[in-house]
């Protein structure tokens, strides 16, 4: 059974290129800033390997968190993951 998982995500070249008031050649200056994306996968691990190939990387990105993406019924408190920036 899939999961919904919540992904914090930002680009660090463009965060890097905005601060010098500079832009990326591909992404827009608000993957400067974390977004809330979301996957489906069975478990964390999987979670981790679908954003990892969604955001590599290799083209910036930094995934900040996991979380499993909570439903309004669900009073369960939800699986973390935070990496360390």
């Amino acid at each position: 059974m899939k999961k919904r998982w919540e992904v914090l995500v930002y680009n660090k070249l463009v965060r890097d290129l905005v601060e010098q008031d500079q832009h990326h050649r591909y992404y827009k200056d608000d993957w400067a800033d974390v977004h809330h994306e979301q996957v489906e996968a069975p478990d964390l691990a999987g979670a981790r390997r679908r954003a990892t190939a969604r955001y590599p990387a290799r083209d910036g990105f930094v995934i900040v968190e996991i979380n499993e993406a909570k439903d309004d019924e669900d009073e369960a408190a939800p699986e973390k993951h935070r990496d360390k920036p």
